[in-house]
């Protein structure tokens, strides 16, 4: 008697056991924003001050002021600021107007009478314990404009990549509380953006009143110098994995089944 032999593939696929997790495919990802502010204690200054003179002569408007700042100069060199930590910022010269009345219902015709020079200088302190001093010491060398102070960092890059670091690591502190709402891990990083512009860097300034309420200051005009704020902006893109539960019968597998006749 013939026989035949049967042979019967049968491929036979079973789920994985139930607590197997399916990924999803690298494209699900999760976007979050993170942010940092550091407050610093500043460690040095900018000064704007310089001197403005009038005179009905353009000349001599301008021989008083060249006197009046190469005093000026000549004393900050000699409380040991250098040529570099001072810099000419503006320097402008210009009329000055009266109106003359033309009689009665007439418009009032504007006429020149004397023209006004200024000068205005930088002073970069790093020593914030003379500062005080020094706009005293701007005023009685014959400094009549104080523009103004404002409060700096020497070292602000290394504060910005600290700030930078710190907005990085909040970025993924948000990120993880998403994911753990949301039922899903995170992966790796998908791309990091830094938003941060010279916006992030808030020096802190001071304003002045009049000069007369400097003059009256006394013994020494009193600052105060807060602190500056530094701060970090970051999109941060993270891959994820979503995990769900499969239900399972058995182990998957390959069988080959063999009938003879």
């Amino acid at each position: 008697m013939n026989s035949k032999k049967i042979i019967v593939a049968a491929f036979l696929f079973f789920p994985a056991p139930i607590g197997a997790m399916a990924q999803t495919t690298a494209k699900d990802t999760i976007t979050v924003n993170g942010l940092m502010e550091l407050r610093v204690k500043p460690n040095m200054a900018h000064v704007v001050a310089g001197v403005t003179t009038e005179d009905s002569s353009i000349q001599r408007a301008q021989q008083k002021n060249s006197v009046s700042m190469n005093s000026l100069m000549a004393a900050l060199k000699a409380e040991g600021i250098p040529d570099q930590d001072i810099r000419t910022t503006s320097f402008n010269v210009s009329p000055v107007y009266s109106s003359t009345p033309q009689g009665k219902g007439q418009p009032e015709t504007p006429r020149i009478t004397g023209y006004s020079v200024s000068n205005n200088v930088q002073v970069d302190v790093l020593n914030l314990q003379n500062l005080g001093s020094l706009l005293d010491l701007l005023m009685q060398q014959g400094s009549n404009r104080i523009e103004g102070i404002t409060f700096d960092l020497r070292d602000y890059s290394t504060t910005e990549l600290k700030a930078l670091a710190g907005a990085v690591e909040n970025a993924k502190q948000r990120a993880e509380t998403i994911a753990t709402a949301g039922g899903v891990h995170l992966a790796e990083i998908q791309s990091i953006t830094d938003n941060t512009t010279n916006l992030g860097r808030t020096p802190s300034p001071v304003n002045f009143g009049t000069m007369e309420t400097l003059m009256a200051s006394s013994p020494v005009t009193p600052i105060s110098s807060g602190r500056i704020h530094v701060s970090a902006d970051v999109t941060v893109a993270y891959y994820i994995k979503r995990l769900f539960p499969v239900r399972s019968r058995g182990e998957s597998g390959n069988h080959v089944l063999s009938h003879k006749k």
